[in-house]
């Protein structure tokens, strides 16, 4: 403190939510690199685990996709007979319900209050404007989504509903979470970073591009649990140069008895690399038929 008297909690309070909240990163990133430069650090291996922390949304603030599509689905339906009815040709989009309510809007003399009779127009242009509404509303909802997620709150849009840890009064229902990977290295916390994905092997790529973005450089060997393995980041790890330690998911199953008998699993065959052909039990040769090409998000 140099001599200075210690500050309030409200002067903290005010630099973790105030403007002090987008430099604690950089002023994170900076020590790093400063430990590094003091050899306190180096970039041989980086030790990578997570765990999902709850988001201060409310828990019934959920939007599911499945929900909104199903919702956005009827209201199209909806649309659909109307403009069958009115003998609108082409595709039912968004725009064209704009357009038509737009056009009867312009045509209306609206009345409201206590007594007032609506006419069938102003009706049928409330009906149309309430479809109106709710295409936009879901198609920003599922745009708030993204690709990549199935779900998100209302109050924290990014945050996602997981699967969390049972608590104290056995409660493991769905919570608004974030996955927050944490970066170990030379018993240094040397990386940071929440995502939004509820799995740790769709975190790994990401988080890995942001430790070499903050730090400019990448580390020579990840370690990992089962958690991160996935085709993907094998194949992103090898493209890099960085070796990778982490544990296959059937590790322990692959070690008992049961799995080792099981004679129809590659993993118990004889592998010939040269000509890359299996050697199934029974002594005969499995060739290569023909290969498929999958996408890994």
């Amino acid at each position: 403190m140099d001599g200075e008297p210690v500050p309030d909690h409200t002067t903290i309070a005010r630099f973790r939510s105030g403007r002090g909240r987008e430099a604690i990163e950089d002023l994170f990133y900076q020590y790093i690199r400063l430990l590094d430069e003091q050899g306190e650090t180096d970039h041989e291996a980086v030790f990578i685990d997570g765990t999902k922390l709850e988001s201060a949304a409310n828990r019934y603030t959920f939007l599911w996709r499945k929900s909104i599509e199903k919702s956005l689905s009827q209201v199209k339906d909806t649309v659909r007979d109307i403009f069958t009815q009115k003998q609108i040709p082409g595709n039912v989009t968004l725009k064209k319900l704009r357009n038509l309510v737009d056009a009867k809007e312009a045509s209306i003399l609206f009345v409201h209050g206590t007594g007032k009779r609506k006419s069938p127009e102003q009706r049928e242009w409330e009906k149309l404007s309430d479809l109106l509404l709710r295409w936009e509303k879901y198609e920003q909802q599922l745009f708030t989504i993204g690709n990549t997620r199935n779900s998100c709150s209302k109050t924290d849009p990014d945050a996602t509903f997981m699967r969390m840890k049972e608590d104290h009064m056995l409660n493991g229902q769905l919570k608004p979470a974030y996955n927050v990977q944490i970066a170990v290295n030379s018993d240094y916390i040397t990386g940071i970073g929440a995502f939004s994905n509820r799995t740790d092997s769709g975190t790994l790529v990401p988080f890995l591009h942001h430790l070499e973005k903050m730090q400019g450089k990448r580390y020579d060997a990840v370690v990992a649990d089962a958690g991160y393995e996935s085709l993907g980041n094998y194949l992103y790890l090898d493209a890099a140069g960085q070796m990778s330690f982490i544990k296959p998911i059937n590790y322990e199953t692959s070690k008992t008895k049961r799995f080792k008998a099981q004679i129809g699993r590659s993993e118990n065959m004889q592998y010939h690399e040269d000509e890359d052909s299996y050697v199934c039990a029974a002594g005969r040769k499995l060739e290569l038929r023909r290969e498929n090409t999958t996408k890994n998000s």
